[in-house]
């Protein structure tokens, strides 16, 4: 509602990757938008994590695309793959496909 993204508290045992790893999923799970890092180290885990899988980019493309037609024809309500999808829906779905564009830039320019 504030527009503030939520992040999750820090994992304080630095050197347990695996652990760490686990909890990150788990703040991914209950809806954080990320992680805060007591260590360098542990950055890259988190950007691991919170990216978006190539199967929520693709249902997220999906959810925009239906969006979109359902504008154009003047629908009020849809539904993808079953499941009704409403203005939060379309936002997170936007929210998704920006941050996979934006880590597919940020990896091209490591690249060069």
């Amino acid at each position: 509602a504030a527009g503030i993204d939520p992040i999750d508290t820090v994992f304080s045992l630095v050197d347990d990757d695996t652990g760490f790893r686990a909890d990150v999923r788990v703040a991914k799970q209950l809806g954080f938008a990320g992680k805060s890092c007591v260590h360098p180290r542990q950055i890259a885990l988190v950007h691991d994590v919170f990216r978006p899988t190539p199967e929520e980019v693709h249902r997220a493309e999906r959810v925009l695309a239906a969006y979109t037609k359902a504008l154009q024809q003047g629908t009020g309500v849809i539904a993808v793959d079953g499941r009704m999808v409403d203005g939060p829906i379309v936002t997170k779905a936007q929210r998704i496909v920006d941050i996979a564009n934006s880590s597919k830039n940020s990896q091209n320019w490591r690249a060069q």
